[in-house]
């Protein structure tokens, strides 16, 4: 949640991220609560040990935020595994702290919602993330940054609507791995940029002039 909402100083932000995805914190189905190394550890206690989706496609927004795009596809991969567990993709509330090289199945927190209202956010949020969708509806404006994973090649997003716009808007990823997009129809003015996220700590100024320079559609 710190990541996500900004409060961490630019300098401190690398140690962070690396920290979280230590082994002792991070399952590789999602970040923990606590680490393994905390005595109090149990992997499947509600707030000692488990892993909650809605709180790791939260931090899935902070690390895109900040450009940490390596990290935003182990954590996506993560949370898409998870998904693939359960029937109908519906993932429990919380689930087990067990890693995946201890356990081939997380388990879940014993009197966890399956499935859970806000659980079911996590995945409209992970393709947002991986989209870097950012509308700005008062300019009449999109931004966009896709970074796709070779498990996510391609993704169409129909009637996506910016105000008094929609477009439905096409994705894909390019064989040298680079992402791009094309827009396949569009009602009302809107104008469509691609854009590396403003606070991003891994692009210059050069890169974004060359997204904008080659991605921008007018309205």
């Amino acid at each position: 949640m710190t990541l996500r909402t900004g409060i961490v100083e630019d300098e401190r932000l690398p140690a962070l991220v690396t920290r979280l995805f230590q082994p002792d914190v991070f399952s590789g189905w999602g970040i923990r609560t606590i680490s393994t190394k905390n005595p109090a550890y149990n992997p499947l206690s509600y707030h000692l040990g488990s892993v909650w989706p809605v709180e790791n496609a939260t931090l899935l927004f902070g690390l895109k935020r900040f450009g940490f795009e390596r990290e935003v596809h182990t954590l996506a991969n993560a949370l898409y595994g998870l998904a693939l567990i359960w029937r109908g993709y519906r993932v429990p509330e919380c689930i087990g702290g067990y890693s995946r090289s201890e356990a081939t199945y997380p388990g879940a927190f014993p009197q966890a919602n399956a499935p859970q209202t806000w659980n079911q956010s996590v995945f409209p949020i992970l393709v947002q993330t991986l989209l870097g969708i950012l509308p700005l509806a008062a300019v009449k404006l999109l931004s966009v940054y896709p970074v796709l994973p070779d498990w996510l090649p391609e993704i169409t997003l129909r009637n996506l609507r910016v105000g008094d716009a929609s477009i439905t808007i096409r994705f894909w990823r390019k064989a040298n791995g680079t992402s791009t997009f094309q827009v396949l129809e569009k009602h009302g003015t809107l104008a469509i940029v691609s854009q590396p996220p403003i606070e991003s700590m891994t692009v210059g100024l050069w890169d974004r002039l060359g997204a904008l320079a080659g991605k921008l559609k007018a309205a």
